[in-house]
């Protein structure tokens, strides 16, 4: 099954956005793709960037593996085959690791005090994105026991408006309250005018 974990989903045009992707639970995976899909248009040069977390075998029978990092430069729309090493459970030998033991695509790799999930996707928003809810689409498909399955998880980023923008809105929240300041002062003003022309006529 896929696990995933984003930043936060409601963006300014310009801003970056991060997927980590998890797969959990174990088992004799014969064969496996994960498809990614994000809207090409939103995607700033229609690039994303891709770190994935590959092993090299160590020890076969301690299932000790060296984990290294790998930096790829994909289209918005592309597709993974995970290693057969990310089903299997990693020995307790194994270093910079958050939990052992625990299968390969469950983990979180430490390197220079940085956290890697199995795979990371990474972009920005385009500067010409338009507005509004968009979604990015991740499918998991995997042969197990002879039998095909699918899982699906879909990511639902909100692109601000103009209005949206943090400027706009403290820009309107102080002209609201500027708006009711004079207000107030227009009717102190004119209550100071009533209760003068009461004194006056008394008088």
């Amino acid at each position: 099954m896929l696990k995933l974990q984003t930043s936060d989903t409601t963006l300014n045009a310009g801003e970056n956005f991060k997927i980590e992707l998890f797969i959990t639970g174990a088992g004799d995976i014969n064969l496996s793709k994960i498809l990614v899909s994000i809207p090409g248009y939103i995607v700033k040069d229609r690039r994303v960037k891709f770190t994935s977390v590959d092993y090299s075998l160590i020890d076969s029978n301690k299932k000790i593996f060296h984990p290294s990092l790998e930096i790829q430069e994909e289209e918005p729309s592309f597709y993974m085959l995970p290693s057969p090493i990310m089903y299997m459970y990693f020995g307790a030998e194994n270093e910079n690791f958050s939990i052992k033991p625990h299968i390969g695509g469950e983990m979180i790799y430490q390197l220079n005090g940085t956290n890697y999930a199995p795979y990371t996707i990474d972009f920005a928003i385009a500067n010409n994105a338009s507005a509004g809810d968009r979604d990015i689409l991740i499918s998991f498909i995997y042969k197990y026991g002879g039998k095909w399955y699918q899982d699906s998880k879909t990511i639902r980023l909100h692109i601000n408006h103009w209005y949206e923008k943090r400027f706009w809105q403290d820009f309107l929240q102080l002209t609201i309250l500027l708006g009711f300041a004079l207000t107030l002062l227009l009717l102190l003003k004119e209550i100071w005018s009533i209760r003068a022309w009461f004194i006056g006529a008394f008088r």
